[in-house]
């Protein structure tokens, strides 16, 4: 799983309302680009590629954008092909001619010899087709840690149908309803489903009451995550807990989110203690949760 992915996660269940980078770069894409459709979004870190498939829907207005994938990252060897000077870097800039027509980067196959020009283009190319991007795809380049080197530009557009660079960072956008849910998550009830014994049958509204007890805390929520888990710190008994049948039962109020990855957020506020969290209870993200708590387990004992 990518890493802006699990940073993405790491956010989420501290903000319910949080967007992922991914997102805030393709809807800043669609807005200055005007784009619709069907798109790879690329990073260029330092050592490693990270590709999103994504898409814009243009029939609302401003589009909304949808982020298909958690993230493929792929190695690549881009600094060391890119390790010249500085001033290695501005010759071979100098050997290219932007055509303002056709927006692209051009250079004569004549200066393939200066500069080691030509073997850097090959070697970028190389390194590039391991994403599996080709001429078929449309891409939006959100980041690029080498947008100064203009040959790995050139090696993008032409191995591309077509390239667009976001070069800016900043985006004033407001992205309230720009992000698109997937069909089958939108219509997708996501309610609560837990054993009688959990919830003693008790509502109010949206209130419900969760014993405090063995059986109740270790029964499961949503068919796999225990209510002892859902209710973390909220589990432990306090002076405030509504008693019901000598019962002492903490009072929360759950509601449920569901986020373009197909994600499933239950956000806990607990009436009792008048504090809240966020927990993920399904959906790709909890790869990542799952795997941190092991992690710490681990390191505990």
């Amino acid at each position: 799983m990518e890493t802006n992915f699990k940073e993405y996660i790491k956010h989420r269940l501290k903000d319910i309302q949080h967007i992922s980078d991914p997102e805030i770069k393709l809807v800043l894409a669609a807005d200055t680009y005007n784009l619709s459709g069907r798109y790879k979004l690329l990073y260029i870190y330092e050592r490693q590629f990270v590709i999103y498939d994504c898409s814009i829907n243009s029939v609302f207005e401003p589009a909304k954008v949808s982020i298909l994938t958690t993230g493929q990252s792929i190695k690549h060897k881009l600094s060391t092909i890119l390790k010249d000077s500085e001033v290695n870097q501005q010759e071979r800039n100098s050997l290219f001619a932007f055509n303002e027509i056709s927006h692209h980067w051009v250079f004569d196959a004549y200066f393939n010899t200066y500069c080691n020009l030509g073997s850097i283009i090959n070697l970028l190319s190389r390194e590039f087709k391991k994403t599996g991007i080709d001429n078929k795809d449309e891409l939006i380049v959100a980041k690029n840690i080498f947008s100064k080197d203009i040959a790995l530009k050139y090696v993008i557009q032409s191995i591309t149908s077509k390239v667009y660079f976001l070069e800016r960072e900043e985006n004033n956008t407001n992205l309230d309803k720009r992000i698109d849910i997937k069909e089958e998550l939108r219509i997708s009830k996501v309610g609560i489903l837990a054993p009688m014994n959990t919830l003693m049958n008790l509502r109010y509204n949206e209130i419900i009451y969760v014993p405090l007890e063995t059986e109740s805390l270790e029964s499961t929520f949503f068919g796999k995550t225990k209510w002892k888990d859902i209710l973390k710190d909220f589990s432990t008994k306090s002076k405030n807990d509504v008693l019901i049948n000598d019962t002492p039962c903490k009072t929360v109020r759950l509601q449920p989110y569901i986020d373009a990855y197909g994600n499933v957020f239950i956000s806990v506020y607990s009436i009792n203690d008048n504090k809240y969290h966020n927990c993920i209870i399904a959906g790709p993200g909890t790869e990542f949760v799952n795997t941190t708590h092991k992690h710490l387990k681990k390191q505990h004992y």
